[in-house]
Formats: structure tokens, C-alpha cells, sequence
């Protein structure tokens, strides 16, 4: 990439985890693409964060610093830090995960040659299970408004313009889980036949091997309270309206009735959903 290339407003989340958002915030600086800049919104930690974010902004003036007089929650931290971003692009980090160096640039060669549909990339992901143990997931090379009923593929984070992110377009604060869901699915609701476009590389490293709770770690009642406000927010009804609910469900097979589970997924009308509650059933009910 040349110097000119298209600032990315990169924005990270954060809440009493100063030493992973070091490693998020490092993980940036050390990008390929040099002309991006950081937006931090800190949740109020009570650890050193104010400190560790004082002396590298001393060193990195692209870093920015927002901080809540009391905890307002990570949907309300990510839209500050939206309406705060200036680059072209925007895109998303959590504190505890990480990017790898290529990122940035290989969302800026992809959006050169995307389809003429996609309104925003992103890509595989890696998981880090424990220090030695990392697992690659492929997803599906382009994501529709009824894909995400099924499954959210798509991720946590997206790359797109900043410009997308208007009118009312963004994470909806009233949630307890599926704010990423929801949000994609609003955002291809407003943009009606258009997609999201899988890069198929792997550059961000989802990291389940540190000890602190992770910001999606969530029961399946709280998914079926997403589920019950996003089927009345979108007006779902029919085919996506249970794949939703199956998708729900998906998260916990042991807290359901089984029987239910299993009529919803066929109501679905998708073979995917069927077999893939069908796996759950008999996984979560050997010797019964």
C-alpha cells in the first residue's frame, strides 16, 4: 500500500483489561497500513487503563481516548466511538482479541475488486483455544439478510465505509447478546440486495485462552430475549423467523425441550438446521 492510501478508523471497546487492550492496540500499530487511527472507549475500569493509555497516546498520536464517568455497556461504547471516527473505512477490534498484520491491507486490496453487492468485507477467523491449540473456521463467501437468520457467519467485526454507519444505522443499545447480528441484519435491511463479502483470508485472532470472561460469554435465554426483540424489530415471519429461533436455541441444547428443538429446526425448512440440531440432540442426550 502507498502513503495514500484511505485512513481506517479502527475502534476497540474496553473494560478492566489493560493488558490485553496493550496487545489489541499494538496489534494495530503494527499494521502493514500505517494510516489508520485508534479510538479506545473505556468503560469505566477500575485497573490501570487511564494510566496505560495516557503514556501511549504520548507516543502515538493517532491514538484516541474516550472514557465513561460509569459503565454504559459495549453496544454504547462502539457507537461513541463510530460517531467519533473520521477515516473512510471503519472497522471494529475487541480488547481481547487481535489482529494480524495484514489485516488492514487485505481489506483495502479486497475492496478494490469486491462485487458490485457487497456493502462490507470481512473474513475467516482463527481461534485461540490455549497458548498451542489454534482453530481455523472458513465461512461462506458472501452473506445475505436471510444467511444471517441461519447462522451469523459473518463474525463479530466488519470493514466498510463510514458512511454506512448513518441515519440510525448502529448497535442497538436495548440488546444483551446478538448486537453484531442485529446490526448486520439492519444494516442489509436498509440495503436491500446487497451482501457481505468474505475476503477468505484468516487475520483476526478470536482469543478464548486468556482467563477473563469474554464479552459474548451469554446463556440461551438471553439469546431467545434477542431472538423475541429482533423477529418484532425486522418483522420476521415464516422461514427466517425459525431459523432465528433455531439459531437461538443452537447455543445450548441442554436447556430446551429437545422435542421443541427438533420441531423448530424442521420448520425451518433448511437441511442445515435440521442436521445441525439433530447433532445437538444426540450429543446432549447419550444414555437417555
Amino acid at each position: 500500500m502507498t502513503q495514500n492510501s484511505p485512513i481506517v478508523s479502527v475502534y476497540i471497546p474496553t473494560y478492566n483489561r489493560s493488558d490485553l487492550l496493550k496487545r489489541a492496540i499494538n496489534s494495530v500499530l503494527e499494521q502493514t497500513v500505517k494510516d489508520v487511527e485508534i479510538i479506545v472507549v473505556d468503560d469505566n475500569s477500575p485497573d490501570d487503563t487511564p494510566q496505560v493509555m495516557a503514556e501511549l497516546m504520548a507516543i502515538y498520536p493517532q491514538l484516541k481516548y474516550f472514557r465513561n464517568s460509569e459503565n454504559q455497556g459495549a453496544c454504547y461504547n462502539r457507537n461513541l466511538a463510530i460517531r467519533n471516527a473520521t477515516g473512510r473505512f471503519v472497522t471494529g477490534l475487541d480488547d481481547d482479541d487481535y489482529f494480524l498484520p495484514n489485516r488492514l491491507e487485505s481489506f483495502l486490496t479486497a475492496w478494490e475488486t469486491k462485487s458490485p453487492n457487497a456493502i462490507a468485507l470481512f473474513d475467516n477467523v482463527k481461534i485461540k483455544k490455549s497458548e498451542h491449540d489454534m482453530e481455523s473456521l472458513s465461512c461462506p463467501k458472501s452473506v445475505d439478510f436471510d444467511c444471517l437468520c441461519l447462522r451469523n457467519d459473518v463474525g463479530n467485526q466488519i470493514f466498510a465505509e463510514r458512511s454506512l454507519f448513518s441515519d440510525g444505522v448502529e448497535y442497538d443499545e436495548k440488546l444483551k447478546s446478538w448486537q453484531d447480528l442485529e446490526l448486520w441484519m439492519h444494516i442489509l435491511s436498509v440495503n436491500k440486495n446487497k451482501c457481505f463479502q468474505n475476503i477468505e483470508k484468516y487475520t483476526y485472532i478470536f482469543d478464548k485462552s486468556h482467563p477473563h470472561e469474554r464479552i459474548s460469554s451469554v446463556n440461551v435465554d438471553k439469546h431467545l430475549n434477542s431472538f423475541n426483540y429482533i423477529k418484532a424489530k425486522h418483522a420476521l415471519n415464516g422461514k427466517n423467523e425459525y431459523r432465528l429461533k433455531c439459531q437461538a436455541y443452537g447455543y445450548n441444547a441442554r436447556s430446551i425441550n429437545p422435542i421443541t428443538l427438533l420441531v423448530d429446526a424442521c420448520k425451518s425448512q433448511s437441511l442445515y438446521v435440521v442436521l445441525r440440531m439433530s447433532k445437538y440432540y444426540l450429543k446432549n442426550n447419550k444414555g437417555m
